[in-house]
């Protein structure tokens, strides 16, 4: 048996962690927040990076569904840790509307689909649900930005499993 880590230790991983959800992976965010240690600096880049983002997705107005696009990237970060359900994505469309919208978001990796299954065998994904899903956003910072979380909500938590009710955590290990 291992012994448990210094308090200080969890103290400083925990931090650490902290700074993770906020800053995310994405390497422009990252290499922002190395050379000037702000965050609100960070949300700028996240900014940038979603309006790039769209601005890619509007090159194609002529043969996608860009508002629909654009109305999943708004509605998908706050929904992270849940179950997908159509109707609550989108709830005046189509079900197939939401369906093509959700497909290309995928295709351009804005978001990845993963399938519920039991941990009861091996491998896990043997005993896939294949109509009970949820997505997971690009990104842990993009996804907190998206989702108007404030730096504080997360820095102030002292479990990050109750920010955005496991969402962001949930997310992260996504």
């Amino acid at each position: 048996a291992s012994d448990p880590l210094p308090d200080s230790v969890h103290e400083m991983l925990l931090e650490r962690l902290q700074l993770y959800f906020l800053v995310g992976g994405m390497p422009q965010a990252v290499a922002v927040y190395l050379q000037d240690h702000s965050l609100l600096e960070v949300g700028r880049v996240h900014e940038s990076l979603m309006h790039s983002y769209r601005e890619d997705i509007n090159k194609y107005r002529q043969r996608l569904d860009v508002e629909g696009i654009e109305r999943l990237l708004e509605t998908i970060p706050a929904q992270a840790g849940k179950q997908v359900k159509y109707e609550h994505l989108a709830p005046d469309w189509r079900i197939e509307r939401t369906k093509r919208a959700l497909h290309l978001l995928e295709r351009i990796l804005l978001v990845s689909r993963v399938q519920a299954c039991g941990a009861a065998s091996l491998p896990l994904g043997a005993d896939a649900h294949e109509r009970r899903f949820k997505y997971v956003f690009l990104d842990v910072g993009l996804m907190r930005h998206q989702c108007g979380l404030s730096a504080d909500a997360v820095l102030g938590s002292r479990d990050l499993l109750d920010v955005l009710r496991g969402s962001l955590a949930e997310q992260f290990v996504g």
